[in-house]
């Protein structure tokens, strides 16, 4: 399998703090992860 690289790698994918920021999480490197669109979606509270 070949790597991507680049913007490709990237792709469907956003990043996602490990603690909320209403949660009193920051942005800082240790709070923040890559995760793909669709999981961090699931994770968000439905809006009304």
């Amino acid at each position: 399998m070949e790597k991507i690289h680049g913007k490709a790698a990237l792709k469907g994918k956003e990043v996602d703090h490990v603690k909320p920021l209403k949660a009193g999480g920051s942005n800082a490197l240790s709070n923040l992860k890559i995760s793909s669109v669709k999981a961090n979606r699931k994770k968000q509270p439905k809006r009304k």
